[in-house]
């Protein structure tokens, strides 16, 4: 019997869930247990109850035989045995009324429970990877982190916490059925245990293997159709471009398919155990009969015996289909146990350390021997850095492609952590706990902006609920960042939809909306990273005009560009080389070597 269930896969199961569940999880699972209890003894309650009911109807002489029935039937008055079994079959009717909707209530709390389980690890999930740094970000798939936010959390519950609940639940239900009728007729128990235990032990041995490997492809194949989807429709320029809809298509088609068959087997194969244990209680019926008429002696026992087994068959038969369907599920659905434990993995220096004291910000910002290598680079990206930025001061950055001037601003937003060095605000060191506070004091600004499927509100007050917007500073905020007249133009005004990543606004005006987000926040610090690279010469000279205008609002720049003419409004320019700084100038200096070369 040990083999039965190869690597004792429940409790090995049970073990993880209870790894994974949150303290205040555990706690309802104990109010779960004793409802699955009482549930249980409502079933056998219910099947109790039917064999005295059938004795009585078929037998009205037994109401005076009985003296529980005889009792309450001179108590409350009854004139004849038929008005007493009027009253004995509607309180039967009632009993199992209270027995199903009990157990209704029961699945409801069980169902709200488990999902309550699935909705609690999303958001731990989510929060764990907004606390990653960019690099976790740039070594993940997207679809995969998605997945594993939104639906991995729901497969968790529904195919491993509840059947697992289900599965404890129908052993209780069981063992106290099975003890019920052991003390009614233990020869009852004996021909279920022949008949229906061998065919229990077959069919799991049958489905447990094909049931992983269906569950655990289809879980491959459908990360895969969403990631082919995603990319083919952000990819719709090139596709066309390249007319490869044929071609992408037909990748689609033929997961599809492979879907469809892993669908439909796992789907088939679900419904087996249930026509094998029917068929093995049927065929012991049937055994008996001809039993009967080969000792025909036999005919009283099997009489009594028959209507005790196919009672006991009808709970139990549904009751042992539910528990290889548990036990195919958590089988089949073993692979999102890790994705869950890696997902609620703790962040280091995140939570309950966080401090949440205001930075303030008077006099400078300093890189002091920073230096930072990205996991698959062969040398660093940034080398020692030592560069110190007064307050109000605008500095722009410079260098070419691969010098370093990306991941300078990534530490400098401390989506990066320096390895060596440090980055340091009034000569204080930001440590990973200030970070969030570190970030209240910046604005973003860069070549691709992150634009909502909303309206200009949304956009620029950004994570702002309309009804707590400063009307006064967003208006202050889209003329500075002169987006003023696309606002007028639009149809609707601010309340004017811009579509999914500002599809329906230019490159510029992307950019001024970024820009004006920043402006929004009260941003103290003003990043540029490449904003106006992917500008034509006219549209990137309107974004430098917002730029200086910005400049007199006495905040501290850094712009990081290609072109020149962007940087004409900065105090000193620094040139990046292999991570280091190799020069500064000043604007005029810059112009002067261009002019010259």
């Amino acid at each position: 019997m040990k083999n039965i269930f190869p690597k004792n896969i429940v409790i090995s199961t049970i073990k993880d869930i209870n790894s994974i569940l949150f303290p205040h999880h555990k706690k309802r699972v104990v109010l779960m247990m004793f409802l699955i209890l009482i549930g249980g003894i409502l079933d056998v309650l219910g099947l109790a109850a039917i064999l005295p009911v059938a004795s009585l109807v078929f037998d009205p002489s037994n109401i005076h035989k009985s003296h529980l029935c005889h009792t309450i039937f001179v108590s409350l008055g009854f004139e004849n045995d038929n008005s007493f079994l009027y009253f004995v079959l509607v309180c039967f009717w009632f009993i199992f009324l209270f027995k199903n909707a009990a157990a209704a209530v029961i699945s409801f709390l069980q169902s709200r429970f488990s999902y309550g389980v699935a909705t609690d690890i999303s958001q731990k999930q989510f929060e764990n990877i907004m606390n990653q740094d960019l690099q976790y970000f740039n070594d993940h798939n997207s679809t995969n982190l998605v997945r594993n936010i939104q639906i991995m959390p729901f497969h968790f519950s529904t195919y491993l916490l509840l059947p697992s609940l289900m599965l404890m639940s129908e052993i209780v239900v069981l063992i106290i059925i099975l003890t019920a009728i052991s003390l009614y007729d233990i020869a009852v128990i004996g021909l279920m245990f022949i008949t229906l235990t061998p065919s229990f032990i077959l069919t799991y041995k049958l489905i447990k293997s094909r049931t992983q490997f269906y569950e655990t492809e289809r879980n491959r194949l459908n990360t895969e159709l969403t990631k082919q989807a995603y990319q083919t429709i952000h990819g719709y320029i090139d596709v066309k471009l390249f007319y490869k809809e044929k071609y992408f298509l037909s990748l689609f088609k033929v997961n599809q398919a492979k879907f469809k068959h892993l669908f439909t087997n796992a789907y088939t194969l679900n419904l087996i155990p249930s026509k094998i244990i029917e068929l093995t209680a049927i065929s012991a019926v049937i055994i008996m009969f001809f039993y009967t008429l080969y000792v025909p002696s036999a005919k009283d026992s099997i009489s009594v015996m028959l209507p005790l087994f196919i009672a006991a068959a009808y709970r139990v038969m549904p009751s042992m289909n539910r528990m290889l369907i548990a036990l195919g599920s958590i089988k089949g659905f073993q692979y999102v146990i890790q994705i869950i434990k890696d997902g609620l993995q703790p962040i280091p220096n995140t939570s309950e350390n966080l401090n949440n004291e205001a930075l303030i910000f008077n006099t400078n910002i300093e890189f002091r021997d920073v230096s930072y290598q990205y996991p698959s680079g062969k040398k660093p990206s940034v080398d020692g850095l030592n560069m110190t930025i007064l307050k109000g001061q605008k500095v722009g950055i410079i260098g070419k492609s691969g010098s370093g001037k990306t991941t300078i601003i990534n530490i400098l937003l401390r989506f990066l952590k320096e390895q060596q060095g440090g980055l340091y605000i009034d000569n204080k060191r930001i440590t990973v706990n200030e970070d969030n506070q570190w970030r209240q004091l910046i604005g973003y600004v860069k070549q691709s902006v992150f634009i909502i499927d909303g309206d200009f509100y949304e956009n620029i007050a950004f994570g702002v609920a309309k009804q707590d917007i400063d009307h006064e500073k967003l208006n202050k905020v889209i003329k500075l960042s002169k987006l003023d007249e696309v606002v007028e133009k639009s149809a609707f005004g601010l309340n004017s939809n811009i579509g999914e990543n500002g599809t329906r606004l230019s490159g510029g005006q992307r950019q001024r909306i970024a820009i004006a987000r920043a402006l929004y926040k009260d941003a103290q610090i003003l990043v540029f990273d490449e904003a106006t690279s992917a500008l034509d010469n006219q549209t990137e000279k309107e974004i430098t005009e917002s730029i200086e205008a910005i400049s007199k609002e006495d905040k501290t720049m850094f712009i990081v560009a290609h072109r020149i003419t962007t940087l004409k409004n900065c105090d000193i320019i620094y040139e990046i080389e292999n991570g280091k700084i190799t020069g500064s100038f000043t604007y005029e200096e810059i112009a002067k070597t261009i002019l010259e070369n």
